[in-house]
């Protein structure tokens, strides 16, 4: 006996802090439609930008988003934050 996995159409999912795009990527794979991405870091948000270009994308602290907002979806992607979203992100050189 074999099974096999298959969703039904066009199953959406938004991606909370999304950074270079590997969540959004399996969810891909998956047929999910990743249709927000979304990190309060600007840098994170560019990177998923150039990978996913057709997601759409906010830069903002996700505890902020009013879900009512967005697009009905069925899944929440959601990786831990790498740091709170209310302290900056400090580069080498010195750039949030």
């Amino acid at each position: 006996m074999s099974f096999s996995f298959r969703l039904p159409p066009r199953v959406r999912a938004v991606d909370f802090f999304a950074g270079a795009g590997g969540w959004g990527e399996a969810a891909r794979r998956i047929e999910l439609d990743v249709a927000v991405a979304a990190n309060h870091w600007s840098i994170a948000v560019d990177t998923h930008r150039q990978n996913h270009k057709r997601t759409r994308h906010v830069c903002q602290n996700v505890d902020l988003i009013d879900l009512t907002s967005l697009p009905p979806f069925d899944v929440l992607i959601a990786s831990p934050s790498c740091v709170p979203g209310d302290q900056p992100v400090v580069l080498a050189d010195g750039r949030e």
